[in-house]
């Protein structure tokens, strides 16, 4: 079985790659019910409101690259630090992120499901 580190990883790229195809039936299996979603700008979304986002190509992912992870286990859950950078269009206007982000994963069902995210801009 994978570690944890190695798990958390492997879902984020999982995450990534969903987000980037706007796979929202693979993000429902990887988001928790009780996602919060804390976008960069201070907004917060639901696992519904940002899987209907998605739907509606209201954000729409073009490139994101994960960097410097470091993973905190905890009991039953984990936290993923990273940084990340990405080229999105948020309804229908392009923007370029760079962001310190945080992720908490916890188990539900017996696997690992994004239970909070926090996106923080880095600034110069």
């Amino acid at each position: 079985m994978e570690n944890v580190e190695q798990q958390l990883l492997s879902l984020e790229q999982a995450r990534c790659e969903a987000l980037l195809t706007a796979d929202t039936a693979k993000l429902d299996e990887l988001l928790s019910p009780r996602l919060v979603f804390t976008h960069a700008h201070g907004l917060s979304d639901t696992k519904d409101t940002f899987l209907e986002k998605m739907r509606q190509a209201k954000i729409v992912y073009r490139r994101l690259k994960t960097t410097e992870a470091k993973v905190i286990e905890l009991n039953d859950s984990a936290i993923l630090l990273c940084r990340l950078t990405a080229d999105i269009l948020v309804a229908g206007a392009p923007k370029q992120l760079d962001n310190r982000t945080l992720s908490v994963w916890a188990i539900e069902d017996e696997q690992f499901r994004l239970i909070a995210y926090q996106a923080t801009p880095i600034t110069a």
